[in-house]
């Protein structure tokens, strides 16, 4: 897992269609200010540790990229120990491209303007 700087995130915005954007916030923070192109997940799929029922879940939803797991995925929220935990969590399953974006989500979608 590693952090992604602002450069990188719109890099990666502009460049990486095939990148996978999870968004720790609650559904009516991502209902105000949405990033294009973001999925939400929950902090759940970081408790409980392995065979984590929330965890399954964003697996087979479609939500976490199953079929390829070297796939780009970027954790980003407003709650940073949240964005620290789930992508951690993501990378113990497994997927070995996780980066988290440690600014808030304002920051990352000015960035990647």
């Amino acid at each position: 897992m590693t952090q992604i700087e602002p450069d990188g995130a719109r890099y990666v915005m502009q460049g990486d269609h095939t990148a996978v954007w999870l968004d720790t916030r609650s559904v009516d923070n991502i209902a105000k200010a949405p990033l294009p192109g973001g999925k939400r997940i929950g902090i759940e799929v970081a408790r409980d540790g392995k065979d984590n029922p929330a965890m399954q879940q964003v697996k087979n939803d479609g939500t976490l990229p199953i079929e390829d797991h070297n796939t780009r995925i970027i954790v980003f929220g407003d709650d940073p120990q949240a964005v620290l935990s789930v992508a951690d969590s993501i990378a113990k399953e497994a997927f070995h491209n996780v980066a988290f974006f440690a600014g808030s989500a304002a920051d990352l979608r000015k960035a990647v303007k």
